[in-house]
């Protein structure tokens, strides 16, 4: 989401003010990043013919139909392209086994834009959110050969059932199946640990916009243990969370791809300042606390085409507490994870992990684990010492 961003803002600081610019849709399922566009001068519209010859178009993470782009052709309007690196492969391979004569399945929410994205790759494709779809998806096709992916952001316990599903309902009918877990190895991360924690927690807090499928995700994961959880979309919405009674000792925080981590730092500062909760679990920064507090390892699944499993993420409990470890928010503050912690002009050591013309994606290794982060191409200077 930061690196679409990024390239929304310097496309709108390259492109003259003459022309418009414009991301198909929202280019985050989230207000705050919204609103900071807007203010920007960028604009959001439905489909290209909003637009005239000269203006530009961006192209949000989750990619867009194959039809967007020959229109923008036809109507002379130009394309940035923030299609996230993942679906792209994604729609190269959906192309590959559409033209191998392989009907494409999908596995995701058919309204989604990433989905619409990925079916319109293929000469004969279907979307199924669950096993009773998708068989009767498989069915209907008439298809000898069979060609299985995901929306990057599915529920990977979910995913997996509606594979073997899939895997049995065709075993007896000499098809050829093909299964693609394209579910992003973040979206698998976070999911494995909001698991985790929402099941050692007496409330978990899901930090992101009501709109945004990966959070709705996480909610959903945090729900399945039966304990009080509750959306929060801005600071005030703490307001209505009961989160400072005397029997909520361990308190989880997750945070949707598409939150910022300004407002998640923000939510977990503002309790903490109210000394309503003893401890707070960050997914988004990795925070380590309290020592009953397991942590989630999940090897690195990458997307791999198979026809009879997936590699599942492996949870490992975390050792007991040393010293040092961090265990209140009030310690994990003081070690980095609070926008106080960093002062303006502070030379940190980062590792770069990739870079583009957008700009460059980092990781900063704070108390024993990792936060990633993105620096736009924009905000960078060159410094030779």
């Amino acid at each position: 989401m930061e690196r679409a961003v990024a390239i929304a803002l310097k496309a709108r600081e390259e492109t003259s003010s003459n022309h418009k610019v414009a991301t198909l849709g929202r280019i985050a399922h989230n207000d705050f990043v919204q609103r900071r566009l807007t203010e920007a001068g960028i604009g959001c519209v439905d489909s290209p013919e909003s637009l005239s010859a000269g203006d530009v178009l961006v192209i949000s993470a989750h990619g867009a139909p194959k039809s967007v782009y020959s229109e923008c052709r036809k109507l002379g309007i130009l394309v940035r392209d923030a299609t996230c690196p993942n679906i792209v492969k994604i729609h190269e391979k959906i192309d590959f086994y559409s033209n191998s004569d392989y009907f494409v399945l999908v596995i995701g929410d058919p309204t989604h834009r990433e989905v619409a994205a990925d079916i319109s790759y293929a000469a004969a494709s279907a979307a199924a959110g669950n096993a009773s779809d998708a068989e009767g998806a498989v069915s209907e096709s008439g298809a000898r050969n069979v060609f299985v992916c995901a929306q990057t952001t599915f529920d990977t316990k979910k995913f997996n059932l509606i594979a073997e599903s899939i895997q049995n309902f065709v075993k007896n009918e000499n098809k050829t199946l093909v299964i693609l877990n394209s579910i992003c190895y973040t979206t698998i991360r976070k999911q494995a640990e909001a698991r985790e924690l929402s099941s050692i927690a007496d409330m978990t807090i899901v930090v992101g916009d009501p709109k945004s499928s990966n959070t709705q995700k996480l909610l959903g994961i945090a729900s399945e243990n039966r304990k009080p959880v509750y959306l929060v979309e801005k600071v005030s919405d703490l307001r209505s969370v009961a989160y400072n009674k005397t029997n909520i000792t361990k308190l989880a925080v997750l945070a949707g791809a598409s939150t910022p981590k300004e407002l998640t730092m923000e939510v977990i500062y503002t309790m903490e300042q109210n000394k309503n909760a003893d401890t707070a679990i960050d997914v988004n920064t990795e925070a380590k606390v309290e020592e009953a507090v397991a942590e989630t390892v999940t090897e690195e699944v990458k997307a791999d085409e198979t026809k009879v499993e997936a590699k599942a993420e492996e949870v490992k409990p975390r050792a007991k507490k040393k010293d040092g470890d961090i265990t209140t928010m009030e310690e994990a503050m003081k070690a980095g994870f609070a926008p106080r912690s960093y002062r303006e002009n502070q030379r940190v050591k980062v590792t770069v992990e990739s870079v583009d013309q957008t700009g460059v994606n980092v990781s900063l290794n704070l108390g024993g684990k990792n936060d990633a982060g993105f620096i736009a191409a924009s905000e960078m200077e060159l410094d030779g010492s």
